[in-house]
Formats: structure tokens, C-alpha cells, sequence
């Protein structure tokens, strides 16, 4: 049972990443650079998450199919460090005590989003700020204004390049 179990997930796992690469339109795919040991660490007291963690290992090894098939594709997987990532609003900058059971972040500016979509926007923000200028993403550091990126940090961003 346990080998079918695990067999069902692999091939769930090969289907996802599989639609993945295939319905990006973009080059690069960047995923949160998870660290599962230090996950287990952190949460040693919670029980149910330290061991569904360490019994599957489902985490690492999507993202290595994700990254071997972007390879066959001619796509580049890039991890981006996830650290305070759903607690700073997109919009404003602004950082809020999150706990995990608050799943929507609502900011003073008025943003209202999923947990989950403010992290991806903000890992998103990072990347093009940081690689803007070799990944040919410089046409669209401009409208990161909208997407939660201070105009201050753009600005001296543009002013070093």
C-alpha cells in the first residue's frame, strides 16, 4: 500500500510539473528556496508537521522534477529565499504580525490578498529588481510600482544601473 501510495504521488508530481512548464509562457520559474531541516527545526514542537515533513520529502522533490523538466524545456528554475515573504504587504511594504492561522493579509494601504499570492508577488518584486538588467526584465521593473515595490527603492535601483 505504501509503495502504491507513493507511486500515485510521483505521478502526480510528474503531471503537475509537467503542466506547469508547459503553461508558462515565461523563460524562468522561480520557486521558494525551502530548507525542509530547518522547517522541521523551527516547528520540533508541532508534532503532526515535524513528522509529515520527514516521512514524505514530497517538498525537495518536486521542485528537482520541476527543475529537470524546465531543463528539458529549455527553462531555468531559480530559488528565491521565502523569509518574511507573506508578511510584507506588496502594496506598501509594510510588515504585519502574521500567524499562520491568519490565511488573508490586510493592510492599512487597503490591499486585501491571499497569504499565499503576497508571498509569490513579493518573490516575484525581488527577482526582477535584483536580475532586471541581465534577464532582460529591465522593460518591466516599471510597473512594480502596482505590484508592492517602494518608488524609493526603484528609484535608487535605477539610479545605481
Amino acid at each position: 500500500m505504501r509503495r502504491k501510495s507513493s507511486n500515485q504521488l510521483k505521478d502526480t508530481h510528474h503531471k503537475l510539473t509537467r503542466h506547469v512548464v508547459d503553461n508558462t509562457k515565461a523563460n524562468t520559474i522561480i520557486v521558494g528556496d525551502l530548507s525542509v531541516k530547518k522547517m522541521c527545526k523551527i516547528n520540533k514542537h508541532q508534532k503532526g508537521l515535524h513528522t509529515s515533513l520527514h516521512n514524505t520529502g514530497i517538498i525537495g522533490r518536486f521542485v528537482s522534477i520541476l527543475a529537470y523538466k524546465c531543463e528539458l524545456a529549455g527553462k531555468k528554475v531559480v530559488k528565491r529565499n521565502e523569509r518574511k515573504t507573506s508578511k510584507k504587504c506588496c502594496c506598501c511594504g509594510k510588515e504585519h504580525y502574521m500567524p499562520l492561522s491568519n490565511r488573508v493579509m490586510v493592510c492599512d494601504c487597503g490591499n486585501e490578498i491571499d497569504r499565499d499570492q503576497n508571498s509569490s508577488v513579493n518573490i516575484m518584486s525581488e527577482f526582477l529588481i535584483a536580475n532586471a538588467k541581465w534577464t532582460g526584465y529591465r522593460r518591466f521593473v516599471g510597473n512594480l510600482r502596482h505590484t508592492g515595490v517602494p518608488v524609493m527603492e526603484l528609484h535608487s535601483q535605477e539610479a545605481t544601473s
